[in-house]
């Protein structure tokens, strides 16, 4: 009876293993056509061929219904323009006003896996948080850029007054 009962135990252990392989391939498999759908996604908003896609670019291929379809499919919201927008701001997350396709496929990748273990409210949220980030570390990065301005300013002054009184 034990005897009989090891077998059952190691061919579900078997079975088991078997498909938590299987589901890895499956994932892989999946994670590779996403990336092609990207891929082909950044293609077509690349108008001017620049390597790089800006937000008008982005915002223009984002409102065909094809397109849509596909970030639909990688569970990415752009139907409406707002969402196309923060989308595309999330995306680039160097602030720099245009993105490429490292940065394009990366941030677009992490989003949809961010994006799966919360509601589409809470994707919306983090996208406006994330956004909101960046603007207050250029806000800060400005701050500084002011701060040792005016630390110039009052070292001049003092060298000004110090020529003065001589």
């Amino acid at each position: 009876m034990n005897i009989i009962m090891g077998v059952m135990v190691e061919k579900v252990l078997e079975a088991a293993r078997f498909n938590e392989e299987k589901i890895a391939k499956q994932k892989e498999e999946r994670q590779k056509l996403e990336l092609q759908l990207l891929g082909e996604i950044f293609e077509q908003a690349d108008e001017d061929g620049s390597g790089k896609v800006s937000l008008s670019e982005f915002l223009e291929i984002t409102n065909r219904n094809d397109v849509q379809a596909l970030f639909e499919e990688l569970e990415l919201s752009v139907s409406r323009q707002r969402l196309a927008m923060r989308l595309f701001e999330v995306l680039d997350g160097q602030m720099t006003g245009a993105i490429d396709i490292q940065e394009f496929l990366a941030a677009a990748l992490r989003l949809k896996r961010e994006g799966k273990m919360q509601t589409s409210d809470m994707t919306m949220l983090l996208m406006d948080v994330r956004h909101t980030n960046r603007r207050v570390e250029r806000v800060e990065r400005s701050l500084a850029d002011v701060n040792q301005t005016m630390k110039e300013l009052k070292n001049e002054l003092k060298s000004a007054r110090n020529e003065i009184a001589i």
